[in-house]
Order: C-alpha cells, then structure tokens, then sequence
C-alpha cells in the first residue's frame, strides 16, 4: 500500500487510448513487487501512463513532454491546450537542465576572468518585449589588466590538476611546521624525497610550484643547520631536482641555495659525512663515536638506500657521500650563480679529496691495489674520481672567468691562486696518471669511464692554470712525472685512436676515436703552455726518456723501466708522422698544432734542431721545416676562423653555432691558448719557423 496524505488522481482514459500493462511496461517483463515509496513525492515522481494525444508529461514517447518545447525561433513555446496562466503553461516553459546549469554557473571555472552573463529566469522571459528578441544583458566591465586571452582547455586542466596535487600533498608541509617535533619533521621530509623518487609524482611536482616550497619548507623546519636527517634530506632533495638540469631556476630562485650548499661542503669531511661514514660501513659503536645515534643511523641508511636504489642519480656500485651530492648539484648549475666567496670551499674540498692520491700510485707500483676496497679502516686514504671531477669542473669554470658577483655583475677576472696552493698541480698531475693506471688495468675496469672523464677535467684545470703563467709552468714542468705523464697521454691516446679508426664497425667505436682526441689535444695543449712559458720545459723534454710501447706496468707507472727507450721529442715527432698519413678535419688541425709544438721548442731550445729534423719527413732540412710551415700555416688560418666562430657563438648567432658543429664532433679547441694571444702565439711561430727555412739549406 503506498503511502502519503492522499492518492493521486488517475488520468481519464479515451477510447483511443490503449490501457498499457504498468507492472510490465513499468517495473519490466517479469513483474514483481513494485518498490514501496515514503512520501507523496515519491509516487507524483514516477512516471504516468498517457496515450500519444494525453496531456500528460512523460519521459518518454514522442512529446518528451518533461524537455522545454522550442519553438521555429528556438524560444520555449507554451501548451497550446491550455490557457495563459495556467499551472501547465508554467511546466510546459521549464528550464532545460544546459540551461540551468548555465545560469547557476555549475561548468564555470573559479579561474575564469571572463564571468557567463545571468541568463533570465522563466518568468523574465515571458516579460520580454518583441517576440524573438534576447533579454539585455548588463555590459560587465572589468578592471584594467583583466582583459587576457582565453585560457586553453589544457591549461585549465593543468592548473586543476596542480591544485588538486598541492591539496594532496598539503598534510606534508603540515609535517614540517617548526611547531611539529622534530620526529614529525624529519618523517615528513623524508616522505617528499621518497615520493619525489616516483616519476609520476615529480612530473606532478615540477608543475605545481612544489620544489621551490619543499625547500623553503625543509629550511625553515632545519634543513642546512647542523641536523644530519634533516640536512641530508634537503640535499637530496635538490639532487633528485638536478637530474634535470631544466628543473633547476625554480631553486635558483631561492637566495640561499647556492650558499646554502657551499656552506654545507665546507662543515663536511670524511670524519662527519653521515652517508659517506654508512658507505664505509662502521658500526654502531664507530657511528656513535663520531656523532651519529642510534635513532639518526636508522633514518639516513633508509635515505642511503633511496640514493643507490631509487634515485637514479649514480650507479649502484657508487660510494655515496653527502659531499658527493653536494658536487653534483653544484656541477650542473650554470657557472654564473658561483661567488668569488664560494671558491675557498671547493677548493679545501678538492685538497681533500686528492690528499692521497700520489701515495696510491706509489702503492700501486710497489704491489698494492690503486683503489683499496671501502672500509673503516679504508675510509681515510680512498679517494673518488666522481667526486673530484665535480670539483674539477667547478674549479675550471672559475679559472675561465664564468663566475660573477653580484654586486658588480661582471665575470670574474681569472687570478693565480695563492702560493700556500702550489702543490694542487702535484695532485692534478697524480690525477693523470691514476686515471691512465685504471685504463689499462683490468682489474680497474669498472672505473675507467669515469677515471678518463677526471683526466679530461685534470687537464683542462692544467691549461687554465699555465695559461700566460711563468708560475704555474714553472712549478709543474719541475714535477718529475710531469711530462712523462703528459707524453705518456699524448702517445696513448694516439695508439689507441688508430686501433678504433682501424675497426670503423660501430657508433660507440666512433664515439671513442673523438674522445680519444680530445684528450690528445689536451694533453699537446698543457705541453704548449709550459714549452712557452717555461724554456726549461724544451730542454726537460729532450732528456725525457720513455718507451714507445710502454704501457705504464706496475714498474712504469712513476718512471718508464722499458728496455728500449726514445726521448720525448722522438715520441712527438713518431706521432707527428703519423698524424701526415691522415686527412680527416681534425687530423690537419692536430698536425698543424704539433707543427706549432715544433716550433715553440726550435725557438726555446735551437740545441734540439738536429734532433727533431732528423725525424720530420723530406729529402733536406729545407724541405723539412717547409712541411713544418704549410702545416703552421693550416692550423694559423683554422685557429682565426675558430676564433670569430666561437665569438659568434658567445653572443648568441645562429650561424656561428651551425658552423662550430660542422667543425667536428668534438676536439677541444684550448690546443694552444683561449683567448686573442692565441693568434699572436700562432703568428709568431709561423714567422719563426719562415725565417728559419730562408736560413736552411
């Protein structure tokens, strides 16, 4: 029995009519009990029964009486059948549920600058005053500024989907509060680097403003103080946030962030790095010891492992150091944000971290591995190619005068470094030949990518540093295994080109000859700088006594042992006779370079003439040094065009950019200077060695 205050009156039936079947037509083929309803509403809501000529309104058939009837002008149109006024002339003009939600703005962004205009309800529209014509709507006038251009369903959908991240996320910075406890804090943070971890979630970030917050967040809850979670958990942070460096102007923004890092590498060492002392694996006891509770270890081995496993940022096999991410933030930052104030703590980094390596060398020639396994009792004398080539890289960006004050906002101007610092080429010379070991040791293969990497830093620091430097020259042409080591690069990578270039079978096989240049021109370029500088250079070369074959043994490595020997002009002078064979690009640039070489130590060293001719190509001393000018020559002209090309491509020209690729894939180009002497050095050569032909018979 249904139930209400009273029963609605059921419709007369006409003899046209047909009488459907309600518990079939209604509740479907298979009647049943039809559902009981608790109010009156309940039973007028269901649908009446009505022929084709009823008046009754229906969801269904051919009236659809519920929908509003338009008429030919498209305006809602009363029922014919009744009179004006009536209760169903009111229904027959309802509201179509578009243009309800319409009028009530329910599809309306909150962003929207442009707001609908009120649509008129029913009853204005009865009131209008021609048949067919639109209500007047009330001009809206917005203030100046306001007028942009529609925004696309796309960025509409962006900023929703932002809002809804940042509504998501928000029990997060919540967490990190300064009145939250410290647990809150750090579990909080935590949580955002683990999530940012998730490439779903940082692509999420990345468009939502998050990064720039989460870093004002971590700072103000503790982050970069002196917390070991906390400042981890803030490097980290900006790690996960430099795997692409295009991330990185939203925390550049911030003002403390280059600082913030600087300030932290400088309180960092190997004694009081929380992850560098987990990857040595000490014990509680030892972490203890120095500073690091029970409660901390559990957190920053979580952290640990996020790093190795999650991040994506190094290999497994890395060992991890907060001093380490540090470096790499830094290194991928464009130079200009570094201050003249921040180069003392890359610097005593640097020291560190190099502080052992002469001594591994000298192990590793009496017997013992170059790189010792990591352990606590290792952790003092390791050292680590990654981190060394970040602070290489940094270092070689402030001696070219890439960082800017800014105060002054100009470039730094390149100086000398202090006279305390003169044993910094000793390491980078160490450097060098480490990295050299590792390539030819198999047991060291694991690294030599990464070794070969720090050996190119290594010697763009070396041009940099005896670059016009009497000083620096000086110092490192006195380092006995300067130019052995110098020499031993140049042949090196000379040999081992030619057995790539032989092969030609794959990509990466091509990929390695152009490497393999680049270190050669490196390696002729510091050579250059000291032969120049230093005329004692010149002479040192011509006693250097080193094996054309040798391969840098156990035996080698300090001083070649080889049982046939060649002086170190010889050496030059056999790659220089093979360099005549090719004629690729590169190699007539290599050639003129070394011709270049040749002339630089006629000039400083006229005692070494008959050496060096003895081995150039050609019938006479005449024809000899005219092979030297043609090819002085060559590289005279290519050095000129580099110049304008690389000085276009500094003030932003398309040409030029298009032009220095097409120069080849990559040679270094400071083969003898990086800057205008470069020219004058090159021309000067070339008049010296003109001269000297005139002179020869």
């Amino acid at each position: 029995m249904l139930s209400g205050p009273s029963t609605p009156r059921k419709p007369q039936r006409t003899d046209t009519e047909v009488v459907p079947n309600v518990e079939t037509d209604i509740w479907g083929s298979h009647p049943s009990t039809p559902p009981k309803f608790s109010s009156l509403e309940d039973v007028t809501s269901r649908p009446s029964l009505t022929g084709a000529s009823s008046s009754m309104r229906t969801y269904g058939g051919k009236s659809r009486s519920f929908l509003v009837a338009l008429g030919p002008n498209g305006q809602p149109i009363g029922d014919d059948t009744h009179g004006g006024g009536s209760a169903d002339d009111d229904l027959s003009i309802r509201e179509s549920y578009d243009e309800l939600r319409q009028r009530w703005g329910v599809d309306n962004s909150e962003d929207d600058p442009y707001p609908e205009p009120p649509i008129a309800s029913p009853g204005e529209k009865t009131k209008r005053k021609g048949k067919g014509k639109q209500p007047d709507t009330p001009t809206v006038h917005l203030p100046p500024g306001m007028m942009n251009d529609l925004k696309s369903i796309t960025e509409l959908r962006s900023k929703g989907e932002s809002r809804r991240f940042l509504d998501d996320v928000g029990y997060l910075f919540e967490g990190l509060e300064t009145s939250a406890t410290l647990s809150v804090r750090r579990a909080s943070a935590i949580e955002i680097v683990t999530k940012l971890c998730d490439a779903d979630f940082a692509r999420k970030a990345k468009a939502a403003d998050f990064l720039g917050r989460t870093w004002d967040a971590i700072r103000e809850s503790g982050g970069g103080k002196g917390d070991k979670v906390l400042d981890t958990v803030l490097v980290l942070l900006a790690a996960l946030v430099a795997r692409d460096p295009r991330d990185l102007p939203e925390l550049l923004l911030k003002s403390d962030f280059t600082s913030t890092l600087f300030q932290m590498l400088s309180t960092l060492n190997k004694s009081n790095d929380p992850l560098w002392l987990l990857s040595c694996g000490l014990s509680d006891t030892e972490l203890k010891q120095l500073g690091v509770a029970k409660v901390d270890k559990t957190l920053l081995s979580g952290l640990h492992r996020m790093v190795l496993r999650k991040s994506d940022i190094f290999e497994t096999e890395t060992a991890i150091s907060n001093r380490l991410l540090i470096t790499y933030i830094l290194s991928a930052l464009p130079p200009r944000f570094n201050l003249s104030s921040h180069l003392d703590p890359l610097l005593s980094e640097l020291l560190a971290e190099t502080e052992h390596v002469p001594s591994r060398i000298i192990c590793y020639a009496s017997g013992l591995p170059l790189a010792p396994s990591l352990s606590p009792s290792s952790r003092m004398h390791t050292f680590s190619f990654l981190q060394v080539d970040h602070c290489l890289r940094l270092l070689d960006s402030y001696l070219l005068g890439r960082w800017s004050d800014p105060v002054e906002n100009v470039p730094l101007k390149t100086r000398e470094l202090e006279p305390e610092l003169s044993h910094l080429p000793t390491r980078l010379i160490a450097l060098c030949s480490a990295a050299d070991i590792t390539s030819r040791d198999e047991e060291l293969d694991a690294m030599w990518q990464i070794a070969n990497k720090c050996m190119d830093s290594a010697l763009r620091v070396l041009i940099s540093l005896t670059h016009d430097s009497a000083q620096w020259s000086h110092i490192i042409a006195e380092e006995p295994s300067a130019l052995l080591t110098l020499m031993r690069i140049v042949v090196t990578s000379h040999r081992q080109r030619m057995i790539s270039l032989a092969k030609k079978e794959s990509q990466d096989e091509s990929e390695t000859s152009a490497q393999l240049l680049d270190r050669l021109c490196l390696a002729l370029g510091v050579l250059t700088n000291l032969i120049q500088n230093d005329r004692t250079a010149a002479t040192l070369l011509q006693e250097l006594q080193l094996g054309p074959d040798c391969n840098a043994d156990r035996g080698c490595c300090t001083a070649c042992q080889c049982l046939v020997k060649s002086t170190g002009l010889d050496c030059l002078a056999s790659v220089y006779l093979e360099f005549c064979e090719l004629s690729g690009d590169m190699d007539v640039v290599v050639r003129g370079h070394i011709a270049i070489l040749f002339g630089l130590l006629l000039e400083a060293n006229p005692s070494a003439q008959k050496a060096v001719l003895h081995k150039l190509p050609g019938a006479t001393n005449k024809k000899k040094i005219g092979g030297l000018v043609d090819d002085a020559r060559e590289f005279t002209l290519f050095y000129v065009e580099f110049a304008k090309k690389a000085s276009a491509a500094a003030e932003g020209g398309e040409e030029a950019e298009d032009e220095d690729t097409s120069m080849g894939k990559g040679a270094d180009m400071r083969m003898v200077m990086h800057d205008s002497q470069g020219e004058s050095v090159a021309r000067d050569v070339l008049e010296f060695l003109t001269k000297l032909q005139a002179q020869t018979r």
